[in-house]
């Protein structure tokens, strides 16, 4: 029941959340933020409750939405939480009637219970047919015993693959250890391939560079004593320019009075990615009911 005049809440209260895409996600937040194990109803404007989904998409940008406890003023008990679940509140249990037990029809005494003559569906489909061979009499198969005749049969591997006799090893035409005389073995004088391909040169000694250049070979080259001039990559880059005495005593930060300048250098990233505002979503303002300006 909608009340007679709009509610008034309480601004010091406010709490300004997302609007939520759902009521039962609303009404958790409230919860949260100001009555939680309490009941409560909320009202969109002060005015309409929300008690459905329908109701619920009424609910617009910047709007506001009043909680109201339920009081015994109210209609409601303070005390009283509500424990209740979505799935509780949705899906109402009902009680289950308590199962009977089958009646038996009493036993008789003279009547017998018939033999089972139940039959499965394999036995049905699948019908064993005794063997009957044409003109051949049936004859009992005797089990197979030893005997002691040879087995003179042979197999494939036998005749692929015949047995050959070992023959004695030789003994060895070693010399005797204690002998006074002993033979040694030629030289090898094998040629690789890499031997060949790759001739081993004989290397030239070096001077050592603490004697210095010779005499003759400074005659010869006379670029010898000229000092060494090389320049690296990094010294034709990057120069380096003289600071005067007066500004590096007082140091590059103390030129000028008052604050530096802001940084107008731009870089690659702020050219490549421009940041972009996200779009705000849709707002809705929480407030509790005054009650103060309720009960004047």
């Amino acid at each position: 029941m909608p009340p007679r005049s709009p509610l008034k809440g309480d601004r010091n209260q406010r709490v300004t959340v997302p609007l939520p895409p759902s009521l039962n996600e609303l009404e958790s937040t409230a919860k949260n933020a100001f009555g939680p194990g309490y009941r409560f109803k909320m009202y969109h404007r002060g005015e309409t409750v929300l008690e459905n989904q329908q109701q619920f998409r009424n609910v617009g940008d910047q709007d506001l939405v009043i909680i109201r406890k339920e009081t015994p003023d109210t209609g409601g008990d303070p005390t009283m939480r509500n424990m209740r679940t979505t799935h509780q509140t949705a899906f109402v249990k009902h009680p289950l009637e308590p199962r009977r037990p089958p009646q038996t029809p009493p036993a008789r005494p003279d009547v017998k219970a018939p033999a089972f003559q139940g039959r499965s569906c394999y036995a049905g489909d699948y019908v064993e047919h005794p063997m009957d061979s044409p003109g051949r009499t049936p004859r009992t198969v005797a089990a197979w015993e030893p005997n002691s005749i040879p087995m003179n049969s042979r197999s494939t591997y036998t005749e692929n693959f015949p047995w050959h006799a070992l023959q004695p090893k030789t003994p060895s035409l070693r010399p005797e250890r204690g002998a006074s005389h002993t033979v040694s073995a030629p030289p090898f004088h094998g040629q690789t391939s890499y031997k060949i391909d790759y001739v081993k040169h004989d290397a030239k000694k070096r001077p050592s560079s603490a004697a210095g250049p010779r005499k003759k070979d400074m005659r010869e080259d006379p670029n010898a004593n000229v000092p060494f001039n090389g320049t690296t990559t990094y010294t034709t880059d990057y120069k380096k320019h003289l600071m005067d005495k007066q500004q590096k005593r007082a140091g590059p930060w103390k030129q000028e009075p008052g604050p530096s300048p802001p940084f107008q250098g731009n870089s690659e990233y702020k050219n490549q990615y421009i940041k972009k505002e996200k779009p705000r979503g849709p707002l809705v303002h929480l407030e509790p009911e005054d009650k103060q300006r309720r009960s004047s």
